[in-house]
């Protein structure tokens, strides 16, 4: 495992070879020698000369601020010196060989053989001076990020498995309570139903009894009360058809919900995504799964639905093995096997 010793030699390395001067924390006294002369007057500091505060960064034996360990800024300022009159290089000679798009002549092959033998320099002076300042910070920041990787070990994944754990739990309980709600509705809806039900149906044997009476009044001659239970008749017949229209079209009341109890700042947010119809892992898609959804997109495009076409994704990478393999001889709707022309110069020393 990288240790801060190895960081450290990492740095002393870089800085090292940009001038940059890096001082390890003060010696521990020696018990062993000769007496030491005394400490200096910490009232009178020995300040160092201007130029070497500038370039000098302490590195005790604790971890000190990326910035004050690393001195990222001063390095980059010089390479960034050092580099800034082959940037114009760079962008003439590149503009010289990108204007240039097909050639006719011999004279003109040599021209542009010349300058890009001329690119191919500069692109190695500058990779020479520059590559290995980046091989430096690469093997740092390989070190760093293997430190970490060390120092935490199995916590990324258990705070990935927690939070996981937490919103199944969470989506459990607020499934619950949607499931709660809706039953409630549903009962609520129900009990509203019955209740219309049994007022259309109070209503409609009204009706018949003041039907019957008023059918009893017409026969012994009362034809005026037998009028009014009629017209009354009519009222409870009107007030059955209403509660019967209100039972069809009654809707579920309102359910105050509950209070789901989570962890201040909490929830569990929707995460949709695609797998397979028989895998867990996107990687693991068998062949029935796959041939399904080809077949599908492939119904799709007959019926002039090109919607799903993005599904499908071509294996390139595959594709230029066949085309490596079978070279002219490759057959394969909707694929050709091309052969650009490469340029290989064989530099003799």
């Amino acid at each position: 495992m990288p240790d801060f010793q190895t960081m450290q030699t990492l740095a002393r390395s870089m800085a090292h070879s940009m001038g940059v001067v890096l001082e390890d924390g003060p010696p521990e006294p020696s018990h062993d020698g000769p007496e030491m002369p005394p400490e200096p007057d910490e009232d009178i500091p020995e300040e160092p000369p201007q130029e070497a505060q500038e370039a000098r960064v302490l590195v005790p034996d604790e971890v000190l601020d990326p910035e004050a360990l690393i001195p990222t800024a001063l390095i980059v300022a010089k390479l960034e010196g050092i580099t800034a009159a082959d940037v114009a290089k760079s962008v003439m000679l590149a503009e010289r060989a990108i204007r240039v798009g097909l050639i006719t002549t011999d004279a003109q092959q040599t021209d542009l053989d010349e300058l890009r033998d001329a690119l191919k320099a500069h692109q190695a002076d500058i990779e020479a001076r520059l590559t290995p300042y980046c091989d430096v910070a690469y093997k740092l920041h390989k070190a760093l990020t293997g430190l970490r990787a060390s120092a935490l070990g199995r916590v990324p994944d258990a705070v990935k498995h927690a939070g996981n754990v937490l919103a199944v739990y969470m989506r459990q309980k607020a499934e619950a309570e949607a499931a709660r709600q809706r039953a409630e509705r549903a009962k609520a809806l129900a009990e509203e139903r019955a209740r219309l039900k049994a007022e259309a149906d109070a209503a409609e044997l009204e009706r018949q009894r003041l039907a019957v009476e008023a059918e009893q009044a017409r026969q012994v001659g009362d034809e005026d009360t037998a009028q009014a239970l009629l017209a009354q008749a009519d009222i409870e017949a009107t007030t059955a058809a209403q509660a019967r229209q209100e039972a069809i079209y009654a809707t579920a009341p309102a359910v105050a919900a509950q209070d789901i109890m989570k962890p201040d700042g909490a929830s569990a947010a929707d995460a949709w995504q695609a797998l397979p119809a028989h895998a867990e892992d996107r990687d693991d898609m068998p062949l029935a799964d796959k041939t399904a959804l080809i077949i599908f997109v492939g119904e799709r495009l007959s019926a002039n639905d090109g919607s799903f076409i993005h599904l499908l994704s071509v294996d390139w990478k595959a594709a230029k093995a066949l085309a490596k393999a079978q070279k002219s001889t490759m057959r394969v709707p909707g694929l050709r096997a091309v052969n650009p022309p490469t340029y290989r110069k064989t530099t003799r020393g």
